[in-house]
């Protein structure tokens, strides 16, 4: 318990309910502690919750694509984190001739609100890699260099997080029920 302004505080967190829990009083330590700890036990003897499905959301472009045109492919994700150990993340793999892909912020924002912009994309162990930011949606622009079949593979990646809350990538694991998969024709 911390004591601030007058004001006690139980902070607790609760890793398997997927909580985080604060009682405060500006009343005596005792009542506090009780409250919040009797609190803290309800919670641990109710059932666990699932763990959130990982999941991409994509809105590809409309129409017939074009040798030469850059169309865009809006890919959103529900969210940086799963628990308080694992996070998500969502690579790509590319079919046919694409131009390097590169990607950008809705609006042409810098940061989507918070303090991270968002990067480009980057390859790692054979797969591009989505360089978020604080966005949770980014455009994905890709420029098909030749006619034909292409397409476009994003998969769902659980990440686990070190004990400094850090990713392990070297770790990740592929959800394959949530990959998304786009197949189109490329005509001149």
């Amino acid at each position: 318990m911390k004591k601030r302004s007058g004001i006690w505080f139980l902070p607790t967190d609760l890793d398997h309910q997927h909580v985080s829990l604060e009682v405060e009083s500006d009343g005596p330590k005792s009542i506090l502690s009780r409250i919040g700890w009797d609190l803290v036990k309800a919670l641990r003897a109710v059932p666990v919750p699932p763990s959130l499905p990982v999941r991409v959301y994509v809105w590809p472009p409309g129409g017939d694509l074009h040798v030469g045109r850059s169309p865009t492919f809006w890919v959103a994700s529900n969210g940086g984190f799963v628990t308080a150990h694992v996070g998500i993340d969502y690579a790509f793999s590319l079919g046919g001739a694409w131009s390097g892909p590169h990607t950008f912020a809705p609006g042409n924002t810098q940061a989507c609100g918070g303090d991270i912009v968002p990067g480009q994309p980057y390859r790692t162990s054979g797969l591009c890699r989505f360089a978020w930011g604080d966005c949770d949606e980014l455009g994905l622009v890709l420029t098909p260099a030749d006619t034909g079949p292409h397409g476009i593979t994003i998969y769902s990646l659980r990440v686990p997080m070190n004990v400094l809350a850090v990713p392990n990538y070297a770790r990740e694991q592929l959800e394959p029920r949530r990959t998304y998969v786009w197949h189109g024709n490329v005509r001149p």
